[in-house]
């Protein structure tokens, strides 16, 4: 569902990030998105299409990371993603708020990161209504692979997400969450 109310504290996380589009009611149509979504194609062809002969060994993950920073809102130094990585609508992150991953977080194959959600009445379908809620992941986790995170998950920091796991809510109390159970 929706928010009621703007939140001032993702606002302002949001307008720290590199090359995020801003404005004042989200519309997946708006210019802004589309040319956001065309650059981030764009460097994610290049940075999965990357050819590893024309650089020394030493400078794959520098090179990496730059082109990781030219898509990414904030990544922090030693981040490293196997390719093919494969942003918004392409690990599968749709991004429609602030996906934040706390440092040494480690993700598995196939898993999916969901800010947007869709209301589910056929007029809000008609009109595109998406809504967004931020998703938090802590510093230390490690998320297994064919894991979803539903939009407004904030998993704590120091947790094991098993493999086939579907997620929403919040995550503090409990080291580890196994098995296909939606918790």
């Amino acid at each position: 569902m929706a928010a009621t109310h703007k939140r001032a504290e993702i606002i302002a996380l949001a307008q720290d990030l590199n090359g995020v589009p801003m404005c004042e009611q989200y519309n997946p149509n708006n210019p802004k998105f589309l040319e956001a979504r065309h650059h981030c194609c764009g460097v994610t062809a290049d940075y999965n299409s990357f050819n590893t002969k024309t650089v020394s060994y030493d400078q794959i993950f520098a090179k990496r990371l730059e082109m990781l920073r030219r898509v990414v809102g904030k990544v922090g130094d030693g981040t490293f993603v196997e390719p093919p990585f494969l942003p918004d609508y392409g690990l599968t992150i749709l991004d429609t708020s602030l996906v934040v991953i706390g440092d040494r977080v480690q993700i598995g194959t196939n898993v999916s990161i969901f800010s947007a959600g869709h209301d589910t009445s056929v007029l809000s379908q008609q009109k595109f209504v998406e809504f967004g809620h931020p998703v938090f992941i802590g510093d230390d986790c490690w998320i297994g692979g064919n894991v979803v995170i539903l939009p407004g998950v904030r998993i704590g920091r120091d947790r094991l997400l098993g493999r086939g796991r579907l997620l929403r809510g919040m995550f503090r109390l409990s080291r580890w969450l196994l098995g296909v159970r939606v918790g």
